[in-house]
């Protein structure tokens, strides 16, 4: 990679910690390690919303579909949503959502990502604006 290109420089050293092959049971610590890459990679790039994607999803993929609790602390089935709050991860998740919509609102990773975040929490938190900006998305284009 050229040294002139940092930002693809940074994601191809994070990404080349999480996979290998053949697959052990020691790659769910790559998940972690790719997330921690990335976490530096989207403090670099603050004003890249694509990074901010990518960022988002790595964390996502360490806690899939446990990202909200109750307001009592107990453990929340996916279906229930009256009184669940975000579990830090899931904080984390949000900030680099916003952080990326901040700079693109339309970005189609970001809506996407931020409606998984929402569909799992509370039916007043969800994010409208994701929704109709994948709705009103040209998929031609």
């Amino acid at each position: 990679v050229r040294d002139d290109w940092p930002r693809e420089k940074a994601l191809i050293d994070a990404l080349a910690t999480r996979y290998e092959w053949p697959v052990t049971e020691e790659t769910p610590r790559l998940e972690t390690r790719y997330a921690e890459k990335m976490s530096a990679v989207a403090s670099t790039f603050a004003d890249d919303a694509d990074v901010q994607a990518l960022y988002a999803e790595a964390l996502m993929c360490l806690s899939p579909w446990d990202l909200y609790d109750k307001q009592d602390g107990a453990a929340t089935p996916v279906w229930f949503s009256a009184d669940k709050v975000l579990k830090p991860i899931g904080e984390r998740i949000k900030a680099a959502l916003d952080r990326g919509l901040a700079l693109a609102p339309s970005h189609g990773w970001l809506c996407h990502l931020k409606i998984h975040l929402c569909e799992m929490g509370r039916a007043g938190d969800f994010d409208w604006h994701a929704a109709e900006a994948l709705r009103c998305t040209d998929a031609t284009a």
